[in-house]
Parts: C-alpha cells; structure tokens; sequence
C-alpha cells in the first residue's frame, strides 16, 4: 500500500514537471510567434531595433530610465567604495564569494539535499552552487 502511494507521488510530480516544461515551451512559442508576425507585418521594427540595441542607445535609455530612481541609492555606496583602492575592494568581494563556497561546502550533505533523487553530483546542491558562483568570480578577476 505504501509502495503504491510514493509510486503514484512520483508519477503525479512527473506529471507537474511536464505540465510546467509544456507552459514554458507554449509561452516561448507564443513569443517567437509574435515576433515573427511584428517582422513580417512590419518590416520597418527590425532597423528600428537594431537601432535601439546599439550600445550607445542602449546605455542611454537605461541611463534615462533608471539613473533618476538608482543615483540617490547608490550615490553613498559609490562613494564609501570610492575611498578604497580598487584591488583591495576586488579581493574582498573574491574573498566573500570563496568564504560562502566554503560555507556551503561545510553543510551536511544530507541536511543540503533532503529531497535529492540520487546520490549522484549533480543533485548536490552544495555542488550546484559552486558552479553558479564561479562566474561570478571569472568576471571580478577578468575585470580587476
């Protein structure tokens, strides 16, 4: 009886996960559909947005849009990490990124992955988040 109720939990959590892919595909369909529509119908959008995506148009509409709300919030921070010398500020947040990498590897493996499916790397979370935190890291280097 027991087997037959976690049977039946998989099969419907199964399910879910493939109702879910199904809206996400169907939404992604929508979108290209559209897409497609506005180039054909209106062929005049694509210069249009080409122009719109060049860097220094871009850079300017983010800046018109959100440097009002943004510049009073950030103002203080940018200054108090203007008083430091920019390496040491790089090392620091490196030093952060790494010191929660370690953190996480620190947690029990069986407190971090509850619900794993397997035993296998790639459903350890601890793994996962490493990996997700070493991007972060490649850019804070490329750019120092």
């Amino acid at each position: 009886m027991e087997t037959n109720e976690n049977e039946l939990k998989g099969n419907l959590a199964r399910i879910g996960r493939i109702a879910t892919l199904g809206v996400v595909l169907l939404v992604l369909n929508l979108v290209f559909t559209l897409l497609l529509v506005l180039v054909t119908l209106e062929p005049g959008i694509v210069p249009a947005t080409k122009a719109a995506l060049q860097p220094e148009a871009f850079h300017q509409a983010v800046n018109a849009m959100f440097q009002p709300m943004l510049r009073p919030l950030f103002r203080p921070v940018n200054s108090f990490v203007g008083m430091f010398y920019q390496p040491w500020a790089t090392a620091f947040a490196v030093g952060l990124f790494i010191c929660a990498m370690i953190w996480v590897f620190m947690l029990k493996k069986e407190y971090v992955n509850l619900d794993a499916p397997s035993k296998h790397i790639w459903h350890d979370l601890r793994f996962w988040t490493v990996v997700s935190m070493l991007p972060h890291i490649i850019v804070y280097f490329y750019f120092s």
